[in-house]
């Protein structure tokens, strides 16, 4: 690979990769990896196909397979794309996911792509609907999906591929879209299908779902529907009215987790079965994906030790000499009093700072968390705690309360009283008060799009971020390695926003780390369990097979090995018998 990469510098032959779609690297024991040209070491993609089969060296077998004719023509033809500049080709899974659903598409037909959590949907749809739109003069695609993050992240990824993506902001104005011949590609919000009016009655649904079945949209061409996140409410009510919308559409659902048997029969009805599955334990395997790390924590006990105290001083010492180190002791002395007379949440600020000062990643430049709030009112108190802390100006809140809109739309403010509606009022009044909004945003927003980019692209400066539902699904942020969890959740919600520590980051990042301040794990024991036991009967032997570990063994085991291969490698070796 290094050879490859030295052969593209200026000094040597760029010239000749000018015209080259693939860069090939392997050998007999480590089969055989690819890229294109400027893929750096780490970016290179490992080929994996027909695992059992061991008549061939590893490499000569995905030679053959990989660079068979039709298939690399193929390759080159239909999967080669670029994100926002970026060549890319697809992982082996990426591309198995694309040929099934052709298939389906030839036929007409709907189903449902499983592919865990980043393990890259999104990479997926884009190949697919281009593939659609190439091969079929007659074909109209539109995006669906049910939080405007996720409408956003989709959009940005059709356009930065080079598509012209045209993003409306209700169901109808996408159905007069679809009742004319241009544009091909359109997105939309799942929560704008329905009727007008924020409050939605069963009867008045039901209506409404009667009125488009009476008389369905009149649509041009033939429209295939991609659906994100399909196991959500687009498996519920919502989705009738999509298809009575557009009842002549293909619909093919996407999602990250297992269909749960309360999702399975709506979904089954709505999309059809499955049509290729890529499991969490498959991506871990394969290294797409990081494994994760369980830690629970019991506050009232981890901030009451002398121990805790003591090792937190020796980090923020550290460097310092023995005069220093004993004028500071001086005000630290009394910590161990005054943590024990704080309040829970200020321990558990207390408890994440320390982290910051201890653990390698986040102590770096590099890495970052999130913690996740039982409510607005609970995340608006942690943020304005953390401002009294050396993360000040480094941490942000992110939720869907607007103060300008004076409303909370999607998330539970957790406020009893109105002086606790003040304090959440007043923490984003003073947030928000040296924003200016960009155009075509509120404050809130351009605050929002700002917090994520810097969160992503300079983790230095953006350290952790406070959330309660936003940010948990469709964000991809590799920096995270982090998620400190201070809300009662389960199934889908619960997997899906641990996994916002399982993207790849460097050999920094290990293991995505999971903190638990609310003793969770019985409800990811139970989410595993409902996973493994109810999923949709039509998929035999499909089983998510979510790994969970604990961080004291998974440390241990990682120090045995170490052990182990020091061992090897200092292992004596006997004198030359005879003269030399």
């Amino acid at each position: 690979i290094r050879q490859c990469l030295s052969n593209q510098e200026p000094m040597f032959h760029e010239w000749f990769f000018s015209t080259i779609q693939f860069v090939f690297a392997g050998n007999d024991s480590e089969g055989l990896q690819y890229g294109t040209i400027g893929t750096g070491e780490k970016y290179f993609l490992r080929w994996k196909e027909d695992e059992a089969d061991n008549t061939r060296f590893k490499l000569d077998k995905y030679l053959l397979k990989l660079c068979a004719k039709g298939r690399l023509i193929e390759l080159m033809h239909d999967f080669v794309l670029f994100d926002a500049g970026i060549k890319k080709l697809p992982r082996a899974h990426q591309y198995f996911g694309v040929k099934a659903a052709q298939a389906h598409v030839r036929q007409n037909r709907g189903g449902i792509v499983w592919h865990t959590q980043g393990s890259g949907k999104s990479i997926v749809m884009v190949l697919l609907a281009n593939w659609i739109l190439e091969n079929n003069p007659h074909a109209r695609v539109a995006i669906i999906t049910d939080r405007d993050e996720l409408d956003k992240q989709i959009e940005g990824v059709f356009r930065g591929s080079g598509h012209q993506i045209s993003r409306t902001t209700s169901g109808r104005g996408l159905i007069e879209q679809l009742g004319q011949p241009r544009p091909r590609l359109m997105c939309s919000l799942v929560h704008k299908f329905g009727p007008k009016g924020s409050k939605k009655t069963d009867e008045q649904f039901d209506q409404f779902i009667r009125e488009l079945e009476s008389s369905p949209s009149q649509t041009v061409g033939e429209i295939f529907v991609f659906v994100d996140e399909c196991h959500r409410t687009q498996s519920g009510r919502l989705h009738r009215a999509m298809k009575a919308m557009m009842p002549n559409a293909v619909f093919i659902g996407f999602t990250g987790t297992p269909l749960l048997k309360d999702d399975a029969k709506t979904s089954l009805e709505v999309f059809g079965g499955y049509i290729h599955t890529y499991k969490f334990s498959e991506g871990v395997e394969d290294g797409v994906v990081l494994d994760l790390v369980y830690e629970a924590r019991d506050i009232d006990q981890r901030l009451g030790s002398q121990e805790k105290i003591d090792k937190w001083f020796e980090a923020k010492t550290k460097g310092l000499n023995d005069w220093q180190k004993d004028e500071l002791k001086k005000h630290w002395g009394t910590m161990q009093k005054v943590l024990s007379s704080k309040s829970r949440m200020e321990r558990v600020v207390s408890d994440i700072l320390f982290d910051f000062s201890v653990r390698p990643r986040l102590s770096s430049q590099r890495g970052n968390a999130i913690l996740v709030a039982s409510s607005i009112y609970d995340a608006a108190k942690y943020f304005t705690l953390f401002q009294k802390t050396p993360l000040k100006g480094k941490c942000a809140v992110v939720t869907s309360y607007n103060p300008q809109a004076g409303d909370v739309s999607l998330e539970e403010t957790g406020a009893n009283t109105e002086t606790e509606k003040q304090f959440i009022y007043n923490t984003y009044a003073e947030l928000l008060d040296d924003v200016s909004p960009s155009q075509g945003m509120t404050r809130t927003e351009t605050y929002e799009e700002r917090v994520k980019k810097l969160f992503v692209k300079q983790p230095a400066n953006m350290k952790l971020m406070v959330v309660v539902d936003k940010l948990l699904t469709g964000f991809d942020a590799p920096p995270c390695t982090y998620i400190y969890i201070d809300k009662s959740m389960q199934d889908h919600g619960l997997f899906q926003a641990i996994c916002r520590t399982n993207r790849l980051d460097g050999e920094d990042k290990p293991f995505g780390y999971i903190v638990d301040y609310k003793d969770l794990f019985k409800q990811v024991e139970q989410a595993i369990a409902v996973y493994t036991s109810e999923l949709d009967r039509s998929a035999p032997g499909v089983d998510p097979q979510v790994l969970l570990h604990d961080r004291v063994q998974k440390g241990r085991e990682r120090l045995e090995q170490a052990l182990e291969a020091l061992a090897l490698l200092c292992e004596p070796v006997e004198p030359p018998k005879g003269e030399l």
